[in-house]
């Protein structure tokens, strides 16, 4: 009995901590579509799309290790 309540502690922790990444990720891609606005897509070429979307998402990068680096990580995801 001891064992299977373990197993099943273990399931849900591993279960909780995919729906905590999960929700980081719906949080960044928010972010990335609001304040960076990558809602649409700027033109009908794929390169040029491609290129938009690419120094989109390294301002984003950059952002955020300047965000981690100035006000430390537990600042990092409260600023926007």
């Amino acid at each position: 009995m001891h064992r299977t309540h373990r197993k099943r502690c273990e399931a849900i922790s591993r279960y909780l901590r995919h729906v905590l990444k999960c929700g980081e990720m719906e949080r960044m891609i928010g972010e990335l579509k609001s304040h960076y606005n990558m809602d649409h897509f700027p033109c009908g070429q794929f390169s040029a799309n491609s290129l938009y979307f690419a120094i989109g998402i390294f301002a984003f990068n950059l952002v955020q290790l300047l965000k981690q680096h100035y006000f430390g990580k537990d600042r990092r995801t409260k600023m926007h």
